[in-house]
C-alpha cells in the first residue's frame, strides 16, 4: 500500500510524496540491482541541470548515483512519489492548485483514464509516444458517482 504524505509543486511538476516503507525500499533496491546491467552509457553520463541547484554534498551523491546506476534517486537517495501533473506552460497555475491543497488535507479526484507511455533514456514519459491509448475507467461522468 502506498501512503501519500504531501503534495508539492516543483517547476512544471506536481507530485505526491509517498511514505518510504521498508518493503518499498527493498522493491526499489531489488529493481535497481536487477536492471543496472541494462542501463545505457548515455544515461550514466547525463546529469540533469536541476542537480546543480542542490547543496554540494547532495549534488555529489546524486552525480555518483547517476554514474553508477543511471538515476540520481536510487538506494539512499530514493524518494518515492507519484507524479500527478506536468504542465510547463502554466507553472504558476500548477503551483496555485498545489498551494490550495495544504498538507494534511485529503486530495480527492476520481481517476477517469489510465494511460501507458514509453519513457526516454532518462525516465521521462515521451510526448505522443503512448504504447496504448488511455483506457477509460468510467464511460460517462454519471457512472463515476
Amino acid at each position: 500500500m502506498l501512503v501519500g504524505e504531501s503534495l508539492t509543486a516543483s517547476g512544471s511538476y506536481a507530485m505526491l510524496s509517498v511514505a518510504l516503507s521498508p518493503c518499498l525500499q527493498l522493491l526499489s533496491d531489488s529493481l535497481v540491482n536487477a536492471t543496472a546491467q541494462y542501463v545505457s552509457a548515455a544515461a550514466k553520463d547525463y546529469i540533469p541541470s536541476w542537480i546543480y541547484d542542490l547543496p554540494e554534498a547532495e549534488q555529489q551523491l546524486k552525480i555518483d548515483m547517476i554514474h553508477a546506476y543511471g538515476s540520481p534517486n536510487v538506494f539512499s537517495a530514493f524518494e518515492p512519489h507519484v507524479t500527478l501533473a506536468v504542465d510547463s506552460a502554466n507553472t504558476t497555475e500548477l503551483a496555485a492548485v498545489v498551494a490550495a491543497n495544504p498538507p494534511g488535507q485529503e486530495v480527492v479526484s476520481p481517476i477517469l483514464d489510465v494511460g501507458f507511455g514509453s519513457v526516454g533514456p532518462y525516465g521521462s514519459v515521451l510526448q505522443n509516444q503512448d504504447v496504448l491509448p488511455p483506457v477509460t475507467i468510467f464511460p460517462s461522468s454519471s457512472s463515476a458517482s
